[in-house]
């Protein structure tokens, strides 16, 4: 989010979103501004389309009947989702997601759209680490973790080439 022109044109947005729908909010975002978004050479190297389960036609998955993993998938549930949390956003904030004089995008085409970044995020983002700014100490001076807190998720161009964590890339050592 904080990548994005988003987060300062509309910070109010993100404000019932969670971590993943903000950062979906911001791809869609970003993808919908095409050549002129700076983001444009990550989304040319990231896939666009997908073949898990969240994207077979029914007729396919009809081959699972007898499987538990057709009742994993969580389809209607993500539809669900993006219609109450996402659409209303894009659609109250149309300004900012289409450019004057461009068509609008279909609710289908949206839909797809957000299944697409949400897999994409599920592909290459990570979970980001609080900033010691950001956790809470209690009187005693020890820090709490919420287990059911959601951290923010980052999105790290490359990222299945080298590690999300820059400490870990490649080092260079110096021997005299």
């Amino acid at each position: 989010m904080e990548n994005s022109d988003l987060s300062t044109k509309a910070a109010q947005v993100f404000e019932d979103l969670d971590p993943w729908l903000s950062l979906i909010l911001v791809l869609i975002y970003e993808h919908l501004k095409g050549h002129t978004s700076r983001w444009k050479p990550y989304f040319d190297v990231l896939p666009a389309h997908f073949d898990t389960l969240m994207f077979w036609r029914n007729a396919e998955l009809d081959e699972l009947q007898a499987s538990a993993v057709r009742a994993k998938i969580g389809k209607a549930s993500a539809d669900e989702t993006f219609r109450r949390s996402l659409l209303p956003v894009i659609r109250q904030h149309e300004n900012l997601f289409f450019s004057p004089g461009s068509a609008l995008v279909s609710e289908d085409d949206m839909m797809a759209l957000a299944h697409r970044m949400g897999s994409t995020i599920m592909a290459y983002a990570f979970d980001l680490e609080k900033s010691e700014a950001q956790v809470e100490v209690d009187e005693d001076g020890y820090a709490t973790e919420d287990e059911d807190e959601m951290l923010p998720k980052g999105m790290v161009p490359m990222a299945d080439m080298l590690n999300s964590n820059a400490f870990f890339n490649v080092g260079v050592s110096f021997f005299p």
